[in-house]
């Protein structure tokens, strides 16, 4: 089965920088998502996804301090 191959070889990353951990996680879900067998759902997920990846961290939408 796919999912538990991706489980697998994510268990098996050993200290994954933030792009990797952010790629199999996606991939995982996607995975998940697909198991819905819903393609309007799965199409919604991978558009939230796609601007989630896309967007500035939180950090750099703060406003600086005034005072």
């Amino acid at each position: 089965m796919r999912l538990e191959a991706l489980l697998e070889r994510d268990r098996k990353l050993s200290s994954p920088d933030d792009h990797t951990r952010i790629t199999t996680n996606l991939e995982f879900h996607a995975a998940v998502w697909e198991c819905a067998h819903n393609p309007v759902l799965t199409d919604l997920l991978e558009r939230l996804s796609t601007h989630l990846i896309h967007a500035p961290p939180p950090h750099a939408l703060r406003r600086p301090a005034v005072g």
